[in-house]
């Protein structure tokens, strides 16, 4: 069980690098400048909104 709760921190903490990544590299700003924690808040704020719009909205978003 502690194995699996291993696995899956390391796929969010992935994820969110990988995040990081995309949009440093798409807004022309160093990846390494931005905040793991900071990426972590503007997901969680921005998921539920990102979750609600429908599926023609999501592909602007």
């Amino acid at each position: 069980m502690i194995r699996k709760e291993i696995y899956v921190f390391l796929l969010a903490y992935n994820l969110l690098r990988s995040l990081m990544w995309s949009a440093g590299t798409t807004y022309t700003t160093p990846p390494l400048r931005l905040s793991l924690q900071g990426t972590r808040h503007h997901l969680i704020n921005f998921l539920p909104k990102l979750l609600a719009a429908h599926s023609t909205k999501r592909l602007q978003i």
